[in-house]
């Protein structure tokens, strides 16, 4: 995946969001996501 020119933080919440994604595709309801970035939370 290619994402151009983007901040840290961007890049980071979209690893996120495919992660979030791919784990709702193999069935999983619940999961905890961890970030170490305070401008994305």
């Amino acid at each position: 995946m290619n994402l151009g020119m983007c901040s840290i933080t961007r890049a980071e919440l979209r690893g996120v969001m495919e992660g979030l994604q791919l784990a709702w595709d193999m069935g999983f309801r619940r999961v905890r996501v961890e970030l170490d970035s305070r401008c994305a939370v």
